[in-house]
């Protein structure tokens, strides 16, 4: 048996889970069978713990040593009941995977604190092979000693029960959304829309007001329904506080990943503009998929300066990746690699 082990709450979806809960739906059509992990259901610590210790038993009855098994990384649990997964659960299986979402060691401090950083080596190093986003972060975790096969995806894939299909190439459009965590991104606040181009954000936020008169502020929409409205746009990927870098711990870690919300974007059928030095750029360029640029005030130059058979060619290649995300074409690929390493 071939088996995906989430620990994302099934009925919980908003974008924290997302990509998570996205993987189990696409793996599911494939062959895999979903399994769930409870590290977070209880209604206090005690019930957790127990509940977390069930589910650990439960699943080492299930897994045999003949079956593959996929761990969505890293597991969000407690030290103790992460190593008991994984001595437990998935050393015992005769061919291991895992898809990384985020790396703590080098996402909450830079460089990595030594003693995290080997511990979660040590995890990886159970795998035989390691599903990471990009190339800046397969080279990364090899120079640091990952031992695993290190296979790319490129981009996550992202389910949308909406489909947005690009008939006819509109003019330029000088529309920029930005989705996410605006609390955490702290740049907005210094947004201006400039000549040609208008804001558009949606997620939490503070306090509106302390937004320019100029943006467009949408609230909060669920994950899975937000594509509809990012229509006839640009999707921004960028961090930290400032608009003419990347700076921050959140720049460091840009580096290495690539941001969920870029899926978002592509999967709703628009282009998107991205740090230049993010981990996601060499992508993006390699696929016509946007702009790369390395200060948001360059966007309306760059915008102005595109000519429509430029912006219809990044459209259309837009397009073409859209129908592989929607469809888990990426996440399928790179198992299906590492199942046919076992093969040769």
């Amino acid at each position: 048996m071939k088996y995906v082990i989430s620990h994302a709450l099934p009925n919980k979806q908003d974008a924290s889970v997302k990509a998570h809960t996205d993987i189990d739906r696409f793996l599911a059509t494939d062959g895999y069978k979903v399994l769930t992990f409870e590290t977070r259901s209880g209604n206090n610590k005690l019930s957790r713990q127990f509940n977390r210790l069930r589910s650990i038993n439960r699943l080492e009855k299930i897994v045999k040593p003949e079956d593959t098994v996929l761990v969505q990384y890293p597991i969000y649990s407690s030290e103790f009941d992460t190593d008991r997964f994984y001595s437990k659960v998935v050393v015992q299986a005769a061919h291991k995977i895992a898809v990384v979402h985020d790396l703590p060691f080098l996402r909450d401090s830079f460089p990595p604190v030594e003693n995290d950083l080997k511990k979660e080596l040590v995890r990886l190093n159970l795998f035989d092979s390691v599903i990471v986003h990009n190339e800046v972060m397969k080279q990364k975790l090899i120079g640091l000693g990952l031992k695993a096969c290190v296979i790319t995806l490129g981009l996550f894939d992202y389910y949308t029960p909406t489909i947005n299909e690009q008939t006819n190439i509109p003019a330029i459009s000088g529309k920029v959304f930005f989705a996410g965590n605006l609390i955490k991104s702290k740049f907005v606040t210094n947004l201006k829309g400039m000549r040609s181009v208008q804001y558009h954000l949606w997620g939490n936020i503070t306090n509106k007001n302390s937004l320019d008169s100029s943006i467009k502020y949408h609230g909060t929409v669920p994950s899975d329904e937000l594509p509809k409205y990012l229509v006839d746009g640009w999707g921004l990927v960028w961090d930290g506080d400032a608009i003419d870098s990347v700076t921050g711990l959140g720049g460091k870690y840009l580096r290495f990943i690539d941001p969920h919300k870029t899926s978002l974007y592509i999967s709703a059928g628009i282009p998107v503009i991205v740090w230049k030095s993010a981990g996601v750029a060499k992508f993006i360029e390699d696929n016509n998929l946007g702009l790369t640029i390395d200060s948001l005030t360059e966007i309306p130059n760059r915008i102005e300066k595109l000519s429509l058979q430029q912006y219809t060619a990044i459209l259309k290649s837009v397009q073409k990746m859209q129908q592989r995300l929607v469809s888990g074409a990426m996440i399928k690929a790179a198992v299906h690699t590492a199942e046919n390493n076992w093969k040769e």
